[in-house]
């Protein structure tokens, strides 16, 4: 098909007067976006607006690479079949990640919830119910950092080091993230360790809600040096392999679990922190 200027119009350099846009396309083959296109997400653009010869662009013809900068967007966005995670995805959900609508930094509030009396008992370990504050982050990598260890400074469950691990997408707008921290164990010469599962869902671009469960019988890990010959390296405590296995249930109430050990259970509400760009005088 021939354009009205001449150039070719379904090739991948549209030609006008005195400038022109070029713009990239998804591999037809996989259906899928390149990794440097699905970065647009309204950030940038694959597109690149070429100046006027004299050294300028109009407004005009600004905007014009800007339309067809949205309308390679659009195609971009509807040639991906669902942003819902798969077994076996080829780039181990990296694409979807980058893109997902839970990247970012949060702050909010989580409550534990209790089969006994709030007040004295929450969840049979004669303790009242907890109210903590925390400050998750999302990372694009697939990365994850949080604290809350001021709302938990206390005994048994702080302080605690910083909260690290890994979170995955599960849907358009769900995630999924398993992380871990380390606090004082309750003996000498000794660390205890915590295991996290996260389930969150995104309602609002601003707004995360979710819950929390928190598995805390963990034997505490001995601190004691062991001599290693060269070529050789530490031998782990066998409740470490325990420790970062991801558990399969989330559970959303402390009354779901029965088990002998069973996690803490917290739901909680985040609001995201944004950053704008001042006026400067």
């Amino acid at each position: 098909m021939v354009g009205s200027h001449g150039a070719p119009v379904d090739g991948k350099t549209i030609q006008r007067p005195r400038s022109s846009v070029t713009f990239k396309r998804a591999p037809k083959a996989e259906h899928r976006p390149t990794e440097r296109q699905i970065e647009l997400s309204g950030r940038e653009c694959a597109c690149e607006t070429f100046q006027e010869e004299e050294g300028h662009m109009t407004r005009k013809h600004a905007l014009s690479g800007l339309g067809l900068c949205s309308l390679l967007f659009v195609g971009i966005l509807v040639s991906i079949p669902a942003l819902t995670v798969a077994a076996g995805d080829q780039d181990g959900g990296i694409t979807l990640r980058a893109n997902h609508p839970a990247v970012g930094a949060w702050f909010g509030k989580a409550e534990e919830t209790c089969t006994g009396d709030p007040a004295t008992n929450c969840a049979g370990l004669e303790l009242p119910a907890i109210t903590l504050f925390m400050t998750p982050s999302f990372y694009a990598d697939g990365n994850f950092l949080g604290n809350d260890s001021l709302a938990v400074g206390g005994a048994p469950f702080g302080p605690h080091t910083t909260a690290h691990g890994e979170w995955v997408p599960t849907g358009r707008n769900k995630i999924a993230a398993d992380i871990v921290f380390m606090l004082p164990a309750p003996i000498a010469a000794s660390v205890s360790a915590v295991h996290i599962k996260y389930a969150a869902t995104v309602t609002s671009p601003g707004t995360m809600v979710g819950y929390v469960n928190i598995y805390i019988a963990f034997p505490p890990l001995p601190l004691t040096w062991q001599s290693t010959a060269q070529g050789e390296f530490p031998t782990l405590p066998s409740t470490v392999t325990d420790l970062v296995t991801p558990p399969d249930t989330v559970y959303t109430h402390q009354s779901q679990c029965t088990a002998p050990a069973c996690p803490l259970v917290f739901k909680f509400k985040l609001l995201r922190v944004t950053a704008s760009r001042p006026d400067t005088q």
